[in-house]
């Protein structure tokens, strides 16, 4: 059976459940955690990654092909550089990796969120 391209991260979540939709063994999906960020907007939660992400924009440099576009104004990596130190100027960090959850978190433990 063909599986729609066009499937946004809920529409998996729920066809994850359903075994004539999703390949592979039905599952119930506990959480989806989005990871990338628009620039400026307010992140669940930030992760620090001053020593990954340089290796990360010094990698994603070599697609040459998916970013330089003689229509408009290179943009990268300064674009993704710029979004990653103000994600990470949000926790003290040189670089920041953003994460949205849309649920609610159970935390066990509040006090250990500040060590």
């Amino acid at each position: 059976m063909p599986i729609p391209a066009a499937l946004t991260a809920p529409d998996w979540v729920r066809a994850a459940s359903l075994s004539d939709v999703a390949p592979g063994k039905p599952h119930a999906v506990k959480k989806v955690l989005y990871f990338f960020s628009a620039p400026f907007s307010r992140p669940t939660f930030v992760v620090e990654v001053d020593e990954e992400y340089p290796k990360a924009i010094k990698a994603l440099a070599q697609h040459e092909s998916q970013f330089s576009r003689p229509d408009r104004e290179r943009y990268f990596p300064t674009r993704l550089e710029t979004t990653g130190r103000f994600f990470g100027a949000m926790i003290g960090a040189e670089y920041g990796q953003a994460f949205y959850l849309p649920d609610t978190l159970k935390v066990e433990d509040p006090l250990a969120l500040f060590k």
